[in-house]
Parts: structure tokens; C-alpha cells; sequence
């Protein structure tokens, strides 16, 4: 992962998505989620699109990540907001919920219930590269 710190605690980055989004809407389904199994989700190669550190928070540093997919034409998106306390590794600030576009199903093709559904989504931010430069 790209060391993301500018030596200072101010830093914000942005990296651009290296693949073409799509020129027209996309084929989501009526709520606007894209479905996909648990072993599709691990599956996906995430590319980091968005990681920044907000330098207004005194005592803690926080900010927010985003990462994004691509499958058959379709831009999968994970994004969360973290904070750090202390010298302790960045946690995913689990209150402020995981902005997503992805809803897990089963195997049968049903909707996991969303607290199913975030638990494998965490798994998969879990696996990823994301947390900030000391």
C-alpha cells in the first residue's frame, strides 16, 4: 500500500479509480444494490479509491476509506469512516455503519439480513490493506 502520510498528521489523499466507470447507469436492482454471494464478495480485487485523515480531531486521528471493485461491468463500492486512539491500530468506526452498495445473499439467492450482510462486509474490509501510516 502507498505510504500515505505526508509527515505531517495533516494529510488528505485522494487516488483516482484506474479502470473506466461506466458511461450509463448501471444494472442494479430497484433498491439500488448490486448482490452478491460471500464467496463472490471475497472473491473481488478492491482497488483503493478514497483515503483521507481529518486533522481537526484533537486527542484522536479519524477519517474515512473508500475501495472499489470491478465485475462484469459493475463498480462495487466499500467505504467507512475509522478513527485511532492512542498508539492502538485504526478501528472501523462501526457506529457511523459501512456506505456500500453490495447486499450479500445466500446461496438460494435470498438477501442475508443486513446484520449477516455487514458482517461479511467488515470481513472483507478486514482483509484489505487500508489502515493509515503511523
Amino acid at each position: 500500500m502507498t505510504n500515505h502520510s505526508s509527515g505531517s498528521r495533516n494529510f488528505w489523499h485522494h487516488r483516482r479509480v484506474p479502470f473506466p466507470l461506466p458511461a450509463g447507469p448501471q444494472a442494479h436492482s430497484p433498491d439500488g444494490y448490486l448482490r452478491l454471494c460471500a464467496n463472490e464478495l471475497a472473491a473481488l480485487d478492491w482497488v483503493l479509491a478514497y483515503l483521507a485523515e481529518d486533522p481537526r480531531m484533537d486527542g484522536m486521528r479519524c477519517g474515512a476509506a473508500e475501495w472499489c471493485a470491478f465485475k462484469d461491468g459493475q463498480v462495487f463500492s466499500l467505504g467507512w469512516d475509522w478513527f485511532q486512539v492512542d498508539n492502538q491500530g485504526a478501528r472501523i468506526d462501526v457506529h457511523a455503519g459501512i456506505r456500500t452498495n453490495i447486499q450479500i445473499r445466500d446461496r438460494q439467492g435470498y438477501d442475508l439480513p443486513m446484520p449477516a450482510s455487514q458482517r461479511h462486509l467488515v470481513g472483507a474490509i478486514c482483509r484489505l490493506p487500508w489502515q493509515p501510516v503511523p
